[in-house]
């Protein structure tokens, strides 16, 4: 303590002389920093270094913590950096100088130099008494510690160490195994001989299971997630495991999993299970902005444990220039099995495209059954699913366009009165659903893949108007190249198997217009804009395509402070033919983009310009004669 106090003294008088002075009766407004600099730190990663102080550089952009200057806290890091230092195997570490520079207006620079000094080095670790495990488990122990010859004396490296020998004792059934740690003078004086010495004790099973804060979950649920069961043999490891998954589901805000003290029986183990339940209702409320849909709204109420058993129930709403609606829907996680989950939803939508306007009402009723390990959390996810949708639909054209006698055909063919614009009918289809996704599951996913295979009828057999088959897939693939460079595929395919016996308006039994493929914008062709690609009317009118077929190909480079890069390809186009695609008629475009993080998500700018344009391209009617447009989005693109 003495010690520390004097460092403490020291390192005051060291900044002040970097200070400018202050008149007397002058008040200083709140300082920001500039710049931390650091010299001589070259034996430790800098960047964590960053993170063990108090004192931070003021952010670039208008998020982030925004902490004012205060001396005493930076007099208090610099004693921080001398015990980081410590902590590492390097005692002798001090400050060699540290500075404050006062700029114009509310700015400073902070300056601090380190001499690291030499460090304490682990001659030699070795292993005793654990004779329970086998020359291949201790040869793989002996692999995996943190701390090796040849290292500086890093205290967090060596507790580390000590825990994973204990786990590896424990993960053999020893629950009560304890670990001492032999530190003797190696070779010369900066060199240490390190020793970890296990007494194993009894082995052990698992015991009695005592479950507390649970007030709102049944302990049937709890258990489900227990890999364990009392009798089995004692392993760390279904521990560490059974606490994921607790903790993994949205009703559980943390879990631990407590080897009590022996007690009973010789052998066996008392486990308890602590759990702090989530909040059951929960809010939430975002929104953002997009070259496209505009400005998005989104608001959520969830009831995550409606009527118990892990049942959850919600009503949520989205209002944008594109869509708007209100979904209402409830999820049974456990239908009858742990694998099928059952959800009812129903939903009131309107979509407001460039190409047409549609008012939709309906419900959707779809069982899941999951395939495989459900864990580790990165474990491949397997699904299928059937589903039934039905909703009654009303639809007519942008207000953009004007019709002429030669598009009569084509509004017939798209379920429209030609002479008003309008259609609607009741959709009630059956689908199938197969995905299979083995990324690592985060919203910026870099390694893996994700697929989904879809087949969808409607009929008039299931009581709606439109009668159509469709297939559809799409795959993602994600490779890291390095780590800060991904590459990044999609493809989309898809057609619908549409009868073309209709002769009139009365009997027409196609799919309807929203169901048909159209392409461009933010979301797959970035060269045009929204809907721009794909058969169109005399008019211009976007007819949608019956085929379609989408690759995207992106370059994604992770920059400084969470900022990325991404070069793309993309190339497609919707044809007015059922399962035809035609390679020779690609539409293709290249560009670059940024990623920018935000509150509200990772921001997406990305510049596309067209390699093949659309001759007598028409845009709300009139000629477009630009070959790059520019997208502004809220999310990765895929």
């Amino acid at each position: 303590m003495r010690a520390r106090a004097w460092a403490r003294g020291g390192l005051v008088g060291l900044v002040l002389l970097g200070a400018p002075a202050t008149s007397a009766g002058q008040i200083d407004s709140p300082l920001r920093v500039r710049h931390l600099t650091f010299e001589g730190v070259t034996a430790i990663d800098e960047s964590d270094l960053r993170r063990a102080l108090e004192t931070r550089a003021w952010p670039r952009f208008f998020w982030g913590d925004k902490d004012p200057f205060d001396e005493a806290t930076f007099q208090d890091d610099l004693v921080r950096i001398v015990e980081y230092y410590g902590q590492r195997g390097y005692p002798e570490a001090r400050i060699a100088d540290a500075s404050i520079q006062r700029l114009d207006g509310d700015r400073v620079d902070l300056m601090v130099v380190v001499d690291e000094g030499r460090p304490y080095i682990v001659e030699s670790l070795e292993l005793e008494g654990f004779d329970p495990l086998s020359a291949a488990e201790l040869e793989t122990l002996r692999d995996r510690l943190p701390l090796r010859p040849g290292q500086p004396l890093d205290a967090v490296l060596l507790e580390a160490s000590e825990q994973l020998a204990l786990f590896a004792l424990g993960n053999r059934g020893y629950a009560y195994a304890v670990l001492d740690t032999s530190n003797r003078t190696g070779a010369t004086f900066r060199s240490r001989r390190l020793t970890l010495v296990a007494r194993p004790g009894l082995l052990t099973l698992f015991g009695p299971i005592d479950i507390v804060g649970n007030t709102g979950l049944g302990d049937r649920l709890i258990r489900e997630d227990l890999v364990y069961r009392p009798g089995e043999l004692f392993r760390a490891g279904l521990l560490r495991e059974s606490e994921a998954r607790l903790t993994a589901r949205a009703l559980i805000d943390a879990a631990t999993v407590e080897v009590l003290p022996q007690a009973g029986k010789p052998g066996d183990v008392f486990t308890r299970i602590r759990i702090e339940e989530a909040e059951h209702r929960q809010y939430s409320l975002s929104g953002g902005y997009g070259s496209e849909g505009q400005l998005d709204l989104t608001g959520d109420l969830r009831h995550i444990n409606f009527f118990g058993g892990g049942r959850s129930a919600g009503v949520s709403g989205r209002w944008s220039s594109l869509d708007r609606g209100v979904l209402i829907d409830f999820v049974e996680p456990r239908f009858f099995d742990p694998r099928y989950s059952l959800r009812v939803a129903g939903e009131v939508q309107v979509v407001d495209e460039p190409t047409f306007y549609t008012e939709r009402a309906g419900g959707v009723l779809s069982l899941t059954r999951r395939f495989g390990a459900t864990w580790p959390p990165d474990a491949p996810r397997t699904t299928a699913s059937v589903s039934y949708t039905n909703s009654y639909d009303e639809f007519e054209t942008s207000d953009d366009f004007e019709f002429g006698l030669g598009d009569f055909d084509d509004l017939l063919e798209l379920g429209l009165n030609p002479f008003t614009g309008l259609g609607a009918g009741r959709l009630s289809a059956l689908a199938i659903d197969f995905t299979r996704d083995t990324t690592d599951g985060s919203l910026n996913p870099s390694r893996g893949y994700a697929a989904n295979l879809r087949f969808e009828q409607a009929g008039r057999w299931l009581g709606g108007r439109f009668t159509y088959n469709e297939i559809r897939a799409d795959a993602r693939h994600f490779l890291s190249l390095s780590g800060r460079v991904v590459l990044a595929h999609r493809l989309l395919i898809g057609t619908i198997d549409a009868p073309s016996d209709s002769i009139g308006l009365d009997d027409f039994v196609g799919p309807p217009l929203y169901k048909r493929y159209f392409l461009g914008g933010a979301e797959s062709l970035r060269g045009w804009g929204r809907f721009e690609i794909g058969p169109r009317a005399e008019s211009g009118l976007p007819l949608g395509g019956l085929s379609h077929l989408n690759l995207q190909s992106e370059l994604r480079w992770l920059l400084p402070k969470g900022i990325g890069a991404v070069a793309f390809v993309d190339a497609g186009n919707a044809w007015d033919q059922s399962w035809r695609i035609d390679l020779g008629k690609l539409r293709s475009a290249v560009g670059v983009g940024l990623r920018l993080p935000t509150p509200l998500g990772l921001a997406r700018i990305d510049y596309g310009y067209q390699l093949t344009p659309i001759d007598g391209l028409l845009v709300e009617g009139l000629p477009e004669t630009r070959h790059w447009r520019l997208h502004f989005r809220i999310g990765q693109s895929f």
